[in-house]
């Protein structure tokens, strides 16, 4: 019987991986966001980031990240050139959070999961699917990108297809926030169930 069990939450940009996330928080997981680890590593990195692509990704002293985002879905070189010098981070940031944490069930939200190559540090992976269109759209509303950025971003990741094979567990979320967060319970009742235990963290 495992003491702690770390699920996986994944979906393209739009798709509700963390308000899904959240859900499992409120009954009783523990989440570790690593896309707002992201956001941290890219104001941390901005020297790096604007000897790459210039000072005009910069707002005063921070990063502007509408242009940052254009730069870097831009053209598949820019992209590669960001995803060299980040990637490296954010995938030490989430195995060692994963490896410090205790008893209890936690929660890795990231939508690049198999692109950092976690699959081996978790237990459970779930994927979150939408319809394309309102994955842009809730994006778009999100971030304030344009749609071509929006888009960009999306073709960039895994295909939904792809994560869903790749999941134990598959969620479409094209309902209701109510209908969402019912699967949420679920699926983590389901996680204690076949592990025999309820898993409360200290």
């Amino acid at each position: 019987m495992k003491e702690k069990l770390v699920v996986g939450v994944t979906g393209i940009a739009g798709s509700g991986k963390s308000t899904f996330s959240t859900f499992l928080e409120e009954f009783g997981a523990k989440v570790i966001r690593a896309d707002e680890e992201v956001r941290r590593v890219v104001e941390e990195m901005k020297d790096e980031l604007k000897e790459l692509f210039g000072e005009g990704i910069l707002e005063g002293r921070r990063i502007n990240r509408k242009r940052l985002g254009e730069l870097v879905f831009g053209s598949e070189e820019n992209y590669r050139k960001f995803n060299d010098l980040i990637y490296p981070h954010i995938r030490k940031f989430a195995i060692r959070t994963i490896e410090e944490k205790g008893k209890g069930i936690w929660v890795v939200d990231a939508a690049l999961i198999h692109e950092y190559q976690l699959e081996p540090y978790l237990d459970y992976i779930v994927t979150i699917v939408a319809p394309y269109e309102e994955c842009i759209k809730r994006f778009m509303q999100k971030t304030g990108y344009p749609r071509w950025v929006a888009s960009m971003v999306i073709k960039s990741q895994l295909s939904q297809e792809e994560k869903a094979k790749r999941s134990h567990f598959v969620v479409e979320n094209n309902g209701t926030l109510e209908e969402l967060k019912e699967n949420a319970r679920e699926i983590i009742e389901e996680i204690k169930r076949r592990n025999g235990s309820d898993l409360q963290g200290k």
